[in-house]
């Protein structure tokens, strides 16, 4: 782990310029100036991109995250899973490579330790997503996040209607008043995909921490949608 004090941080760039400034508002979070992680988050991932020093400061903030409380550990596992399914990735410094790898193990260890009865469905989801990208499954996490809201919009690669699914219950329902139906029929009926083997073991977090429903709509993304225009059934992973 590169240390707070070390000239080196000089040599790295964040979102703004050379990341100098970084080990300040490091110092700054873990002493409890909290409204100086919203200047510091944006600096090392901004955009869907993450630079170099990036890589040297997520140790520590696994590290100033790890004595957080369980409801405020959510910022810092949300932040690392973003990180690593970054868009655009600056290379990894060989002398950050090994520490920056082991804070992202330990930050997949303390996520998992967060999934504890008496969780909120809510901070579930969230821990969801975060795990998914921790573990590098960036089309879990999109996946998953449609799970925020009660419906989300898709369209049908084959016909390419667009409709409206329900994900408030399981089994998901696409809303048939809110089609707008394509002209004709286009590509080859395909045949559906196998489940992501990530949704079974996050499905089974939510039910260890008692979230039946989070769990049952979790592992509904594994199924497919059934688009009521060509009847071709799709996942919603994958799917905008």
């Amino acid at each position: 782990m590169l240390g707070l004090d070390d000239p080196r941080w000089n040599d790295l760039d964040h979102a703004y310029g050379p990341a100098g400034n970084v080990p300040a508002l490091l110092r700054a979070v873990e002493s409890g100036e909290q409204e100086l992680w919203e200047e510091l988050v944006p600096a090392l991932c901004h955009q869907g991109a993450v630079f170099t020093a990036t890589y040297a400061a997520l140790p520590h903030i696994v590290r100033i995250g790890t004595h957080e409380t369980l409801d405020d550990q959510l910022a810092y596992w949300s932040f690392v899973g973003v990180v690593v399914c970054a868009r655009e990735a600056a290379p990894i410094p060989d002398d950050l490579r090994a520490a920056y790898e082991g804070s992202i193990i330990h930050a997949e260890e303390l996520t998992l330790a967060c999934f504890v009865p008496g969780l909120d469905e809510v901070t579930g989801l969230e821990l969801l997503i975060a795990l998914a990208g921790i573990r590098r499954f960036p089309a879990v996490a999109d996946a998953l996040r449609l799970l925020r809201d009660e419906t989300v919009m898709t369209t049908c690669p084959r016909c390419a209607t667009s409709m409206r699914v329900s994900t408030a219950d399981v089994p998901f329902v696409v809303e048939e008043d809110e089609l707008t139906l394509a002209l004709g029929t286009s590509g080859e009926m395909k045949a559906p995909r196998a489940p992501h083997p990530e949704l079974r073991p996050l499905a089974h977090l939510a039910r260890i921490a008692g979230l039946v429903d989070l769990e049952h709509r979790v592992a509904a993304l594994a199924r497919d949608t059934r688009c009521p225009t060509c009847q071709l059934e799709f996942s919603l992973i994958d799917r905008r």
